[in-house]
Formats: C-alpha cells, structure tokens, sequence
C-alpha cells in the first residue's frame, strides 16, 4: 500500500500538468492502461477477471485506436509465452473471454464508424499519420496545404473527418528502397524515444528500463510485474516508433515508468539491506525527476510564465475583440499558421478552411477564396510585436472577403 501510495502521490503533478496543457487523448489512454497493467498484473485467470479484462481492452480502444492492437499483442503474447507455469487450456480459456468481450464491446464503436464513413476500419488518423510520415507526403500534411471544405455544418475543419483528405500512402514492401526507408525510420524514432523524448518525463526512465530487464533476468518476488511492464513498454514504443511518434504519445509509459521506479527501489532495499532512510531517500529521488518537471510547468503556469498557455490566452483575447468590435465568424482562412489559425476559428465560433497552397500566387489565392466563399483571410506576418495583435485589415476579392493580418507567434519561446 505504501508503494502506491507513493507513486500516486508522484503522479498527480504529471496528471494535474497534461489535463490542463493540451487536450490529447493520450491521458485518457494513460487512465486506462494504468488500469490494464495493475489487472494484468494481479494474474487472475477466472471469468470475471478474464470479461473485466477485456473490457479494459475495449475501454482503452475507446480512448485511443493505438491501444487496440497494443492490447491485443501485449495481451495474448503474455498469456501464450509468459505465463508458462499456467496450464495451456487456463491461459487459452482467460485469453478467449477476454477476446471475445473486446470484440463485443469494441464492435459497436467499429460498427458506428461504418454507418458513419461507409468504410470498416477501427480509426482514421493512424493511415493519414503513417502515410504523412512516409516518403511521398514528406511530412506535408493534406489539411496544411490547401482549402477543405468542413464535412458538415457543426464542424469546425476538415480535420473532424479526416477520411475525407487525399493520402500518398505507401508500403515498405514495394520497395526496396522504401523498406530501407522504413527502417531507418524507425531506429532514428526509436534513438529519439531514448534519448530526447524519456527525458521529457524522467531522466532516469531509460535507466529504469534497463533495470526491469535485470529484474525480469533474476530471482525475484517482483519478476512479474517487471516482466508485464517491462513488454509492454517495449511493445508500445516499437508500435510508435513505427508509425509516428511525439514526447505525448508516451504518456502512459510515464505511468509504467514511475511505478517500475518505486519497484526497483524496494527491490534494491531488499537487496542490500538499506536503511529505511536511505531507501526513502531514493525513492523520494525517484519520484522527484518524473514529478519535479510537470509541477515546475504548473508553478510557471500560475505564476504567468507558461509561454504556450499565454499563446492560447492571446488567441482567445484576439478573437473576442475580433467577434465583439468586428463581427468577425463564419468561414475562415489562412495564409499559414494552421493551429492557431484553427484555435481563433473555434474562439470565434466558424469555420476554418485551411491553408492556401504555398506555390499558389495572389490570383490563385483570390479565386479559391471566391470559390469556397470565404468571409475572411488571416495572414500572418513575420513582424515583432505583441503577438497576436491585428497589424491591418481590408477588403478583398471584391469586397466578399476581408483580410486581416497578425503578428506570428515566436515559436522559439
């Protein structure tokens, strides 16, 4: 009980720090798979555990396609190869139930899907991601590069329904050069994982990891729970790291991260007989580097320091004084800056087009202006001043469209 109570407690400054920056729904995977490893952990094989099982696997999938397939191989590769010193027709039994509950549950989300988009598929970003990432789109998103109507009347952007924007999707296996291209994709991505993004959480996370894997090779009372988390950690970053993967998307490895850490420290403890203030001491330390960096982000908060939260506020000033002193709503455009472009359009209640196509000249953008009936142009600048204060406005395109112009934001702070 003193373990959790202890990496709760490291926890909550982390918690606290991502539902108050970004809304993702890399948190509400965190939730859920915190959930999935301490059952996962536990080793029951009974029915009800087996149903609630799967159940947490339907319910991750809710929060997140990736932990669809995550689940389902860390699951059935830990009930087939792991747990060995369980009979095969027990493990085989847990495993069935537990399948057969996620795909009741799951169904239904996949089946509304098909209702709504017409096609079977279990998430939209995933195939735009991988292909965005590939060598055809080179990381030149379709909804950064040119007008997109909203879907329909409710929708903020096009992103709402991104099945709807063209994709170059592509394959390792046509080719031998793109298989070479994959590859070293993903060990660039996976030197990225452990060297920059785990530093992101914990400096001390690639050393614990290392240290569940000595735990899983020796004798010891944990080795389960080191070997549940430590697969899934390596499954989830392989996932990741094949794909696409920011510091974000590994948020609910913090989590392992953080109670592995607390792990290790009483196995040390045990170990090598320590003192009880100098196994508090480590695990105070252990705690402190995945606590200290999301509580320092919460303090500069408060205190008004947050650079990326006084971004948000100001964009939220800017378009109140746009709406209330100009009437500014209805469909928007820009000349670049998708985010906070998009940001000012559902501050003020529109809906944004997207960005005019960089090789496009003035009478390109003009007539795709006319085209989609845009109400209004926002083209940013690069001028100092305080950001995001409106420099200019006039009328364009004969008068159907008014164009505003903004300070950009300075994306070194």
């Amino acid at each position: 009980m003193w373990m959790r109570a202890v990496a709760t407690a490291g926890a909550i400054p982390l918690t606290v720090y991502h539902a108050l920056h970004v809304i993702t729904p890399d948190l509400l995977v965190a939730t859920v798979l915190v959930w999935y490893a301490a059952w996962l952990v536990e080793g029951r094989l009974d029915v009800r555990a087996s149903v609630w099982g799967g159940f947490l696997v339907a319910l991750g999938y809710f929060a997140k396609a990736f932990a669809l397939p995550f689940c389902l191989i860390h699951l059935c590769g830990w009930r087939m190869l792991a747990e060995q010193q369980v009979a095969w027709r027990q493990r085989l039994w847990s495993l069935a139930v537990s399948l057969v509950v996620t795909g009741c549950v799951s169904g239904v989300w996949i089946v509304a899907l098909k209702a709504k988009y017409g096609v079977w598929m279990f998430g939209s970003a995933g195939r735009i991601t991988y292909a965005w990432a590939g060598p055809r789109m080179n990381l030149v998103h379709s909804v950064e590069a040119g007008f997109w109507a909203p879907a329909e009347a409710g929708d903020t952007s096009a992103w709402t329904d991104p099945t709807r924007l063209p994709v170059q999707p592509w394959s390792p296996f046509e080719s031998v050069e793109y298989a070479q291209y994959q590859v070293f994709m993903t060990l660039d991505r996976l030197r990225v994982i452990a060297l920059v993004h785990s530093f992101a959480y914990s400096v001390l996370a690639l050393p614990i990891v290392l240290g569940l894997v000595g735990g899983v090779w020796t004798a010891s009372p944990l080795r389960r729970r080191f070997g549940v988390l430590l697969s899934g950690i390596l499954i989830y970053v392989v996932g990741y790291a094949l794909v696409y993967v920011e510091a974000r998307h590994l948020l609910p490895l913090a989590y392992w991260v953080l109670v592995a850490g607390v792990w290790l420290v009483w196995l040390i403890g045990a170990r090598l007989n320590l003192s009880r203030r100098l196994r508090a001491g480590l695990l105070l330390f252990v705690v402190g580097t995945v606590a200290w960096s999301p509580a320092y982000a919460l303090a500069q908060g408060a205190l008004g320091n947050d650079a990326g939260l006084e971004v948000c506020r100001g964009l939220y000033r800017a378009a109140r004084a746009m709406r209330v002193q100009l009437g500014v709503q209805g469909r928007i455009a820009s000349n670049r800056e998708w985010h906070q472009s998009l940001y000012l359009t559902w501050f003020l209640g529109g809906q944004y087009y997207g960005v005019a196509p960089v090789q496009a000249d003035s009478e390109d953008v003009a007539r795709m202006l006319e085209d989609y009936d845009v109400n209004y142009y926002f083209v940013w600048s690069d001028e100092t001043g305080a950001f995001p204060e409106v420099c200019w406005g006039e009328e364009i395109t004969g008068g159907r469209t008014r164009c505003f112009g903004f300070i950009a934001p300075d994306r070194d702070r």
